[in-house]
């Protein structure tokens, strides 16, 4: 049997963004191909982990062990914090440059995991965290993979002091550390592989659980309009667009439903049911008839575009949310980051039976 160390920050088990979901996949294809997979987290990073959700893991099979890390030392002792963590943090990330987020807490904890068995395969998440395995002999003979993720220069060019060349220098000395590199998105392996020429770079595609059909009738189904997204400053920004400059131009009678964590920064409307958090979102997508993905920034693909497909939704959209499709045409999406334009194409697909078709 085959053994993986699996490193990801967040808790997949809440599902709550694309990324988990992603991670949460990942873990079900190692699951099903008899893979042994260790995971590894953090309690101070997503803020949600629980019992629970360790034991929904390990009951499910998910994963053999479940290590829940900390990053930081506690502030009671204030000193050891801002000696041990806080300063030397500050020093390491003050140029910049793409944040380097691994401190000697954390690498303490890791190496402490890698000393207790080896592994066939070591799963980095992030280039974020890339420096775990940096010059470390404890990977022994393991193949390491950078799961990247996102293209983490483009995310993080907004921030102050915000360096452009020396942020993607920097990432690609990460990913260069790894074996193989993966990245779901097209772009993004047309990018790395440019830079990355000792490294195996490779697309792995969105696995989805099931294929979907769409039984309901159009016709009788509940919303006209689904947007499905996590609390990410990207998500904000683009729900921030669509109801100040493309809800205004729509019918007031459209049945709008918006789900998930962004639902805290949406205004209250008489056409709009907000639900922060569904367990399986199956059922909200059998039950309407469009999907829509209107991101002005963020990068990687998005995962409520394949979700949409899987059910066979026709998806509006900005040119953001073809971001990492193979076939950026003729792909059952209508595209346009005029607001004018985007809310045609909503209403054209619902007014129009043989083109939403």
């Amino acid at each position: 049997m085959k053994r993986v160390l699996y490193f990801y920050p967040d808790n997949p088990v809440a599902k709550n963004s694309g990324n988990r979901t992603w991670a949460m996949r990942l873990l079900k294809y190692f699951k099903n191909r008899g893979v042994s997979v260790d995971f590894v987290s953090l309690s101070d990073w997503a803020h949600d982990w629980d019992t629970a959700s360790v034991d929904w893991l390990l009951d499910n099979k998910l994963a053999t062990n479940v290590h829940i890390l900390f990053r930081k030392p506690p502030k009671k002792n204030i000193a050891n914090y801002l000696i041990s963590y806080k300063l030397p943090f500050l020093l390491k990330n003050r140029d910049g440059v793409l944040p380097d987020l691994v401190g000697n807490r954390l690498k303490h904890q890791f190496n402490a995991i890698l000393k207790q068995r080896q592994y066939d395969y070591i799963i980095i998440s992030y280039a974020h965290w890339a420096h775990l395995l940096k010059n470390n002999p404890l990977v022994g003979k393991a193949k390491t993979i950078i799961d990247t993720h996102d293209f983490l220069t483009s995310l993080f060019q907004n921030h102050k002091r915000f360096k452009l060349g020396a942020s993607f220098e920097e990432e690609i000395k990460r990913l260069r550390l790894f074996n193989e590199i993966w990245t779901t998105s097209t772009d993004e392996q047309y990018i790395f592989s440019q830079f990355c020429k000792g490294s195996d770079v490779r697309l792995i595609t969105t696995n989805l659980d099931r294929n979907h059909l769409q039984e309901k009738p159009i016709s009788q189904r509940q919303y006209d309009i689904i947007y499905v997204a996590s609390d990410n400053p990207h998500n904000k920004r683009s729900i921030k667009w669509f109801f100040d400059q493309v809800y205004p131009l729509l019918p007031q009678n459209l049945r709008i439903c918006i789900i998930g964590r962004i639902t805290a920064f949406v205004n209250d409307y008489p056409n709009v049911v907000k639900v922060p958090f569904v367990q399986d979102l199956s059922e909200y997508y059998t039950d309407t008839k469009i999907v829509i993905c209107p991101m002005l920034s963020g990068t990687g693909i998005k995962i409520k575009v394949v979700e949409a497909f899987s059910y066979a939704l026709p998806v509006v959209g900005t040119t953001r949310a073809l971001d990492g499709l193979a076939n950026k045409t003729h792909n059952g999406c209508l595209i346009s980051d005029d607001p004018e334009t985007f809310a045609k194409y909503i209403k054209l697909l619902l007014s129009d039976e043989r083109k939403y078709k």
